[in-house]
């Protein structure tokens, strides 16, 4: 998951067997090993760059993102994403 995320929720989801949450600035090469060893993408923010949808498409990752603002515009729910 990439987004900044309350503490609260962080450690709520601690536990979650193979849940990597990122949240801060990576280099490529280590953002790209993420993409490659992923299953999907969760973006749960409203208000982001193309950049942020492009890259996990480029990889073929279903998304997961909140339908709201902008988002609609970026993932066609039910063909290139899940919008809840």
């Amino acid at each position: 998951m990439r987004s900044n995320m309350p503490d609260f929720l962080k450690r709520r989801y601690a536990g979650i067997e193979g849940l990597r949450i990122i949240e801060k600035v990576i280099p490529w090469e280590e953002l790209e090993r993420e993409y490659q060893k992923a299953d999907i993408f969760v973006f749960p923010g409203h208000v982001s760059p193309w950049s942020v949808f492009l890259e996990p498409m480029s990889y073929e990752l279903p998304l997961v993102a909140t339908g709201v603002y902008d988002v609609p515009e970026k993932v066609d729910d039910g063909r290139t994403g899940l919008l809840i």
